[in-house]
């Protein structure tokens, strides 16, 4: 019986050369907040939707009305800012690491706010929002979402305020 190491066949070789490639690309790297997304940023009065149930309802409600966002991101990757009525502190900026293009660059996980507008029939609820490239004009395309759920309750578009 022959003495073969995994390396002597070629096969084998580039196989493991394979799976050391990508254990070190999928290595999870310490990466920084971007200057371009620093600061202070507002958008314009924007359409809010609030999926809610009534009862023992099979189908949800809609509900929509408007609301102005703020949003401070810093350094530390920490955010903080206003959702209509509600605000938030501490929220917790997060790299999207997929490895499809999905548009999203970043997500600020809010936490729990309350009321997004005077008629808003959901008291608390955990929020996310979906952050975009900051592009050419300075601003970025954002939705809002319910956590963990894939419809958006706002698209948005930030823009930077300047001091």
């Amino acid at each position: 019986m022959k003495n073969h190491k995994f390396y002597s066949n070629p096969v084998y070789f580039w196989i493991y050369v394979l799976i050391t490639l990508v254990l070190v690309s999928c290595k999870v790297t310490e990466w920084v907040v971007p200057q371009p997304y620093c600061g202070y940023w507002r958008t314009e009065n924007t359409k809010v939707t609030v999926r809610f149930k009534v009862g023992d309802e099979k189908h949800s409600q809609f509900i929509s009305d408007s609301a102005i966002f703020t949003l401070v991101i810093n350094h530390d990757k920490t955010a903080s800012g206003t959702i209509g009525l509600s605000s938030f502190e501490n929220g917790k900026m997060l790299k999207n690491h997929t490895l499809w293009e999905t548009g999203v660059s970043y997500v600020i996980e809010c936490g729990t706010i309350g009321k997004i507008f005077e008629n808003d029939p959901v008291g608390t609820k955990e929020v996310d929002l979906w952050l975009g490239q900051v592009n050419e004009n300075g601003t970025i395309k954002a939705e809002m979402r319910l956590g963990g759920s894939v419809f958006p309750m706002a698209d948005l578009m930030f823009e930077q305020v300047k001091d």
